[in-house]
Protein backbone atom coordinates (compact mmCIF):
# COMPACT_ATOMS: atom_id res chain seq x y z
CA UNK A 1 0.00 0.00 0.00
CA UNK A 2 1.37 3.43 -0.85
CA UNK A 3 0.87 6.65 1.17
CA UNK A 4 -0.74 10.11 -0.17
CA UNK A 5 -0.18 13.12 2.00
CA UNK A 6 -1.63 16.34 1.05
CA UNK A 7 0.46 19.65 1.65
CA UNK A 8 -0.30 21.96 -1.19
CA UNK A 9 -2.38 24.13 0.78
CA UNK A 10 -1.13 27.57 1.69
CA UNK A 11 -2.72 28.27 5.45
CA UNK A 12 -3.94 31.49 4.91
CA UNK A 13 -5.76 31.42 8.17
CA UNK A 14 -2.67 30.97 9.91
CA UNK A 15 -1.09 34.74 8.94
CA UNK A 16 1.59 35.69 9.68
CA UNK A 17 2.99 32.56 10.24
CA UNK A 18 2.40 31.15 7.00
CA UNK A 19 3.53 34.02 5.01
CA UNK A 20 7.13 33.19 5.21
CA UNK A 21 6.76 29.06 5.53
CA UNK A 22 4.26 26.39 5.22
CA UNK A 23 1.69 25.59 7.56
CA UNK A 24 2.79 21.56 7.21
CA UNK A 25 6.58 23.26 8.87
CA UNK A 26 5.14 24.55 11.78
CA UNK A 27 6.08 23.28 15.08
CA UNK A 28 3.83 21.69 17.46
CA UNK A 29 5.55 19.52 20.10
CA UNK A 30 8.96 20.24 18.99
CA UNK A 31 8.50 18.68 15.08
CA UNK A 32 6.71 19.87 11.96
CA UNK A 33 3.22 19.19 12.09
CA UNK A 34 3.69 17.28 8.54
CA UNK A 35 7.05 14.81 10.35
CA UNK A 36 3.58 13.51 12.60
CA UNK A 37 1.16 12.21 9.94
CA UNK A 38 4.71 10.39 7.91
CA UNK A 39 5.76 8.89 10.96
CA UNK A 40 2.15 7.40 11.83
CA UNK A 41 2.18 6.69 7.89
CA UNK A 42 5.69 4.81 8.10
CA UNK A 43 4.56 3.24 11.70
CA UNK A 44 1.65 1.66 9.79
CA UNK A 45 4.16 -0.43 7.06
CA UNK A 46 3.65 2.35 4.45
CA UNK A 47 7.11 2.39 2.60
CA UNK A 48 6.39 4.32 -0.34
CA UNK A 49 5.10 7.82 -0.17
CA UNK A 50 3.72 10.86 -2.72
CA UNK A 51 3.52 14.28 -1.12
CA UNK A 52 1.40 16.25 -2.88
CA UNK A 53 2.70 19.95 -3.04
CA UNK A 54 1.75 23.17 -4.50
CA UNK A 55 3.43 27.10 -5.54
CA UNK A 56 4.06 27.81 -2.16
CA UNK A 57 5.18 24.37 -0.42
CA UNK A 58 7.30 22.73 -2.91
CA UNK A 59 10.70 24.09 -2.30
CA UNK A 60 10.43 24.17 1.19
CA UNK A 61 9.12 20.87 1.76
CA UNK A 62 11.30 19.30 -0.34
CA UNK A 63 14.15 20.83 1.23
CA UNK A 64 12.63 19.72 5.06
CA UNK A 65 11.51 15.84 3.92
CA UNK A 66 14.33 15.29 1.16
CA UNK A 67 14.00 11.58 -0.09
CA UNK A 68 12.19 10.59 3.47
CA UNK A 69 14.54 8.20 4.46
CA UNK A 70 15.07 9.60 7.64
CA UNK A 71 11.45 8.17 8.17
CA UNK A 72 12.73 4.86 7.10
CA UNK A 73 10.68 5.50 3.28
CA UNK A 74 10.85 6.37 0.16
CA UNK A 75 9.49 10.40 -0.77
CA UNK A 76 8.03 10.85 -4.40
CA UNK A 77 6.45 14.96 -4.79
CA UNK A 78 3.74 15.46 -7.17
CA UNK A 79 2.90 18.83 -7.92
CA UNK A 80 -0.68 20.09 -7.87
CA UNK A 81 -0.70 24.09 -9.99
CA UNK A 82 -3.70 25.32 -8.63
CA UNK A 83 -5.46 24.39 -4.99
CA UNK A 84 -8.75 22.95 -6.45
CA UNK A 85 -9.36 20.67 -4.17
CA UNK A 86 -8.62 17.10 -2.53
CA UNK A 87 -10.11 14.94 -5.41
CA UNK A 88 -8.24 16.85 -7.62
CA UNK A 89 -5.02 16.03 -5.88
CA UNK A 90 -5.66 12.28 -6.32
CA UNK A 91 -6.11 13.23 -9.71
CA UNK A 92 -2.76 14.87 -9.93
CA UNK A 93 -1.30 11.78 -8.10
CA UNK A 94 -3.02 9.33 -10.35
CA UNK A 95 0.52 7.99 -12.35
CA UNK A 96 2.15 7.82 -8.73
CA UNK A 97 -1.03 5.51 -7.58
CA UNK A 98 -0.84 3.11 -10.46
CA UNK A 99 -3.83 1.63 -9.76
CA UNK A 100 -2.67 0.12 -5.96
CA UNK A 101 -4.35 1.08 -2.63
CA UNK A 102 -3.79 3.66 -0.62
CA UNK A 103 -3.69 5.76 2.40
CA UNK A 104 -4.37 9.40 1.97
CA UNK A 105 -3.58 11.59 4.50
CA UNK A 106 -3.88 15.76 5.10
CA UNK A 107 -0.41 16.68 5.84
CA UNK A 108 -1.79 19.60 8.49
CA UNK A 109 -4.04 17.38 10.52
CA UNK A 110 -2.53 15.61 13.67
CA UNK A 111 -4.04 12.12 15.42
CA UNK A 112 -3.24 10.54 18.54
CA UNK A 113 -4.64 7.09 17.40
CA UNK A 114 -2.26 4.65 15.23
CA UNK A 115 -3.00 4.27 11.42
CA UNK A 116 -2.13 0.61 11.30
CA UNK A 117 -5.97 -0.17 12.30
CA UNK A 118 -7.30 1.42 9.27
CA UNK A 119 -4.94 -0.23 7.04
CA UNK A 120 -5.85 -3.77 8.39
CA UNK A 121 -9.41 -2.59 7.80
CA UNK A 122 -9.53 -2.25 4.43
CA UNK A 123 -7.16 -5.10 3.79
CA UNK A 124 -10.12 -7.48 5.53
CA UNK A 125 -12.33 -5.67 3.14
CA UNK A 126 -9.93 -5.83 0.47
CA UNK A 127 -12.68 -3.04 -1.83
CA UNK A 128 -14.12 0.28 -1.44
CA UNK A 129 -12.61 2.56 1.74
CA UNK A 130 -12.34 3.08 5.28
CA UNK A 131 -12.29 7.12 6.59
CA UNK A 132 -11.67 8.29 10.01
CA UNK A 133 -14.49 9.50 11.85
CA UNK A 134 -14.76 11.54 15.32
CA UNK A 135 -17.45 12.22 17.43
CA UNK A 136 -17.65 16.40 17.81
CA UNK A 137 -19.85 18.82 20.05
CA UNK A 138 -20.43 20.64 16.49
CA UNK A 139 -20.66 18.39 13.23
CA UNK A 140 -22.14 21.14 11.55
CA UNK A 141 -18.84 22.79 11.60
CA UNK A 142 -17.38 19.85 9.41
CA UNK A 143 -18.49 17.02 7.00
CA UNK A 144 -20.36 14.47 8.18
CA UNK A 145 -21.05 10.70 7.96
CA UNK A 146 -24.50 9.02 8.44
CA UNK A 147 -24.24 5.39 8.83
CA UNK A 148 -27.52 2.60 8.13
CA UNK A 149 -28.11 -0.30 10.56
CA UNK A 150 -25.26 -2.21 9.46
CA UNK A 151 -22.63 0.38 10.42
CA UNK A 152 -21.57 1.45 6.70
CA UNK A 153 -21.61 4.98 5.51
CA UNK A 154 -24.47 5.43 3.25
CA UNK A 155 -23.81 9.49 2.62
CA UNK A 156 -21.53 12.41 3.09
CA UNK A 157 -22.68 15.89 4.06
CA UNK A 158 -20.56 19.23 4.07
CA UNK A 159 -21.65 21.39 7.06
CA UNK A 160 -25.04 20.26 6.96
CA UNK A 161 -27.68 22.76 9.24
CA UNK A 162 -29.05 19.58 10.42
CA UNK A 163 -26.53 17.08 11.11
CA UNK A 164 -27.58 13.14 11.13
CA UNK A 165 -25.19 12.33 13.36
CA UNK A 166 -21.89 13.84 15.32
CA UNK A 167 -19.00 11.74 13.27
CA UNK A 168 -17.00 14.55 11.47
CA UNK A 169 -15.00 13.07 8.58
CA UNK A 170 -11.37 13.50 9.35
CA UNK A 171 -8.68 13.52 6.91
CA UNK A 172 -7.10 9.74 7.23
CA UNK A 173 -8.70 7.87 4.89
CA UNK A 174 -8.06 4.23 2.96
CA UNK A 175 -8.74 3.91 -0.83
CA UNK A 176 -8.74 1.45 -3.38
CA UNK A 177 -7.57 2.66 -7.01
CA UNK A 178 -11.52 3.02 -8.21
CA UNK A 179 -11.26 6.00 -5.54
CA UNK A 180 -9.45 7.60 -9.17
CA UNK A 181 -12.15 6.94 -11.62
CA UNK A 182 -14.94 8.21 -9.02
CA UNK A 183 -12.82 11.60 -8.71
CA UNK A 184 -13.47 12.19 -12.14
CA UNK A 185 -17.01 11.71 -11.91
CA UNK A 186 -17.25 14.57 -9.69
CA UNK A 187 -18.00 18.08 -10.45
CA UNK A 188 -16.96 21.66 -9.12
CA UNK A 189 -18.60 22.45 -5.79
CA UNK A 190 -20.02 25.25 -4.04
CA UNK A 191 -16.09 26.83 -3.10
CA UNK A 192 -14.48 25.76 -6.40
CA UNK A 193 -12.83 22.76 -5.81
CA UNK A 194 -13.51 18.83 -6.62
CA UNK A 195 -14.44 17.41 -3.01
CA UNK A 196 -13.10 14.13 -1.74
CA UNK A 197 -16.48 13.78 0.20
CA UNK A 198 -18.26 13.80 -3.62
CA UNK A 199 -15.91 11.45 -4.41
CA UNK A 200 -16.42 8.79 -1.60
CA UNK A 201 -20.28 9.13 -2.41
CA UNK A 202 -19.61 8.40 -6.12
CA UNK A 203 -18.21 5.10 -4.62
CA UNK A 204 -21.33 4.35 -1.82
CA UNK A 205 -23.79 5.31 -4.71
CA UNK A 206 -22.01 2.62 -6.76
CA UNK A 207 -22.34 0.32 -4.38
CA UNK A 208 -18.69 0.00 -2.91
CA UNK A 209 -18.64 -0.42 0.52
CA UNK A 210 -17.26 2.38 3.05
CA UNK A 211 -16.23 1.71 6.33
CA UNK A 212 -16.06 4.14 9.15
CA UNK A 213 -13.17 4.09 11.73
CA UNK A 214 -14.22 5.71 14.96
CA UNK A 215 -11.18 7.41 16.28
CA UNK A 216 -11.17 6.93 20.20
CA UNK A 217 -7.79 9.27 21.09
CA UNK A 218 -7.73 13.07 20.10
CA UNK A 219 -7.75 14.98 16.41
CA UNK A 220 -6.45 18.00 15.70
CA UNK A 221 -6.90 19.97 12.63
CA UNK A 222 -3.70 22.42 13.11
CA UNK A 223 -6.00 25.48 10.81
CA UNK A 224 -5.42 28.60 12.38
CA UNK A 225 -3.56 29.80 15.28
CA UNK A 226 -5.70 28.96 18.65
CA UNK A 227 -5.84 25.07 17.18
CA UNK A 228 -1.96 25.27 16.55
CA UNK A 229 -1.87 26.18 20.26
CA UNK A 230 -4.27 23.05 21.27
CA UNK A 231 -2.25 20.60 19.18
CA UNK A 232 1.09 21.79 20.63
CA UNK A 233 -1.07 20.80 23.97
CA UNK A 234 -2.21 17.51 23.10
CA UNK A 235 1.01 16.72 21.48
CA UNK A 236 3.39 17.37 24.38
CA UNK A 237 0.55 15.45 26.60
CA UNK A 238 2.42 12.47 24.85
CA UNK A 239 5.70 13.37 26.15
CA UNK A 240 8.63 11.49 27.49
CA UNK A 241 11.07 13.68 29.09
CA UNK A 242 15.21 13.52 28.85
CA UNK A 243 17.58 15.57 29.01
CA UNK A 244 20.76 16.08 26.85
CA UNK A 245 21.48 19.09 27.23
CA UNK A 246 22.07 21.07 30.51
CA UNK A 247 19.70 22.65 34.16
CA UNK A 248 21.86 24.40 36.71
CA UNK A 249 19.99 25.60 39.90
CA UNK A 250 16.50 24.33 38.39
CA UNK A 251 13.62 23.04 39.66
CA UNK A 252 12.17 20.57 37.27
CA UNK A 253 8.80 18.50 37.64
CA UNK A 254 6.90 16.50 34.87
CA UNK A 255 7.92 15.47 31.45
CA UNK A 256 10.85 18.12 30.10
CA UNK A 257 12.58 17.07 26.95
CA UNK A 258 15.80 19.25 26.83
CA UNK A 259 17.88 19.53 23.66
CA UNK A 260 21.45 18.86 23.06
CA UNK A 261 23.07 21.98 23.66
CA UNK A 262 20.27 23.25 24.91
CA UNK A 263 21.38 25.25 28.84
CA UNK A 264 18.36 26.37 31.77
CA UNK A 265 20.13 28.10 34.65
CA UNK A 266 18.26 29.29 37.71
CA UNK A 267 14.73 28.28 36.41
CA UNK A 268 11.50 26.57 37.42
CA UNK A 269 9.80 23.90 34.87
CA UNK A 270 6.27 22.56 34.84
CA UNK A 271 6.23 20.10 32.52
CA UNK A 272 5.57 19.29 29.62
CA UNK A 273 8.08 21.56 27.94
CA UNK A 274 10.51 20.91 25.09
CA UNK A 275 13.46 22.92 25.02
CA UNK A 276 15.04 22.57 21.90
CA UNK A 277 18.83 22.00 20.46
CA UNK A 278 21.04 25.06 21.54
CA UNK A 279 17.84 27.20 23.05
CA UNK A 280 19.02 29.08 26.61
CA UNK A 281 16.38 30.03 29.27
CA UNK A 282 17.80 31.37 32.24
CA UNK A 283 15.82 33.23 35.63
CA UNK A 284 12.03 32.02 34.58
CA UNK A 285 9.94 29.64 34.46
CA UNK A 286 8.60 27.81 32.03
CA UNK A 287 5.64 25.41 31.27
CA UNK A 288 2.68 24.02 31.46
CA UNK A 289 2.54 23.17 27.63
CA UNK A 290 5.78 24.98 26.19
CA UNK A 291 7.76 24.37 23.03
CA UNK A 292 11.10 26.34 23.06
CA UNK A 293 12.55 26.20 19.32
CA UNK A 294 16.80 25.31 18.07
CA UNK A 295 18.52 28.78 19.58
CA UNK A 296 15.93 30.10 20.61
CA UNK A 297 16.21 32.34 24.30
CA UNK A 298 13.57 33.04 27.23
CA UNK A 299 15.35 35.65 29.97
CA UNK A 300 13.36 36.47 33.03
CA UNK A 301 10.31 35.48 31.89
CA UNK A 302 7.10 33.47 32.79
CA UNK A 303 6.32 31.12 29.63
CA UNK A 304 3.33 29.10 29.22
CA UNK A 305 0.77 27.12 26.91
CA UNK A 306 3.08 28.63 24.17
CA UNK A 307 5.15 28.23 20.69
CA UNK A 308 8.14 29.66 20.42
CA UNK A 309 10.21 28.95 17.02
CA UNK A 310 13.58 28.53 16.09
CA UNK A 311 15.51 31.45 17.29
CA UNK A 312 13.01 33.83 18.83
CA UNK A 313 13.72 35.52 21.99
CA UNK A 314 11.80 36.98 24.85
CA UNK A 315 13.43 39.37 27.74
CA UNK A 316 11.72 41.22 31.00
CA UNK A 317 7.90 40.56 29.49
CA UNK A 318 6.14 39.15 32.68
CA UNK A 319 3.93 36.58 32.03
CA UNK A 320 3.72 35.48 28.71
CA UNK A 321 1.18 32.78 27.67
CA UNK A 322 -1.25 31.74 25.09
CA UNK A 323 1.56 33.22 22.27
CA UNK A 324 3.68 32.23 18.97
CA UNK A 325 6.60 33.68 18.07
CA UNK A 326 7.99 33.01 14.94
CA UNK A 327 11.51 32.78 13.90
CA UNK A 328 13.84 34.98 14.66
CA UNK A 329 11.08 36.92 16.13
CA UNK A 330 11.99 39.21 19.13
CA UNK A 331 9.80 40.43 22.64
CA UNK A 332 11.07 42.26 25.03
CA UNK A 333 10.12 45.15 27.65
CA UNK A 334 11.86 47.69 29.74
CA UNK A 335 9.29 47.06 32.84
CA UNK A 336 7.85 43.90 33.35
CA UNK A 337 4.40 44.10 31.42
CA UNK A 338 2.22 41.45 33.55
CA UNK A 339 0.00 38.97 31.65
CA UNK A 340 0.45 39.21 27.81
CA UNK A 341 -0.60 37.08 24.94
CA UNK A 342 1.18 37.61 21.45
CA UNK A 343 0.91 36.52 17.85
CA UNK A 344 4.81 37.73 16.37
CA UNK A 345 5.47 36.30 12.74
CA UNK A 346 9.38 35.60 11.50
CA UNK A 347 11.96 38.27 12.38
CA UNK A 348 9.08 40.86 13.92
CA UNK A 349 10.28 42.65 17.00
CA UNK A 350 8.22 44.45 19.54
CA UNK A 351 9.57 46.29 22.38
CA UNK A 352 7.50 47.32 25.07
CA UNK A 353 8.16 50.22 27.25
Amino acid sequence: MKGLVLAGGSGTRLRPFTHSQPKHLLPVGGKAIIDYGIEALAAAGIREMGVVVGVETDRPLREHLADGSRFGLHLHYIFQPEPRGLAHAVLCAEEFLAEEPFFLFLGDNLLQDPLGDMVREYLREGKGAVIALKDVPNPSDYGVAELDASGKVVRLLEKPARPPSSLAVVGAYVFGPEIVDACREVRTSPRGELEITDAIQVLIDGGRPVLPHRLRGWWKDAGNPEHLLEANQCVLDDLQGESRGKAMDCELTGEVLIGEGARLERCTVQGPVVVGEGARAEHSRLGPYVSLGANSCVLSCAVWKSILMEEAQVEGLGDLSHSILGRRAKASAKVPQGKLSLLLGDDSQVCLD
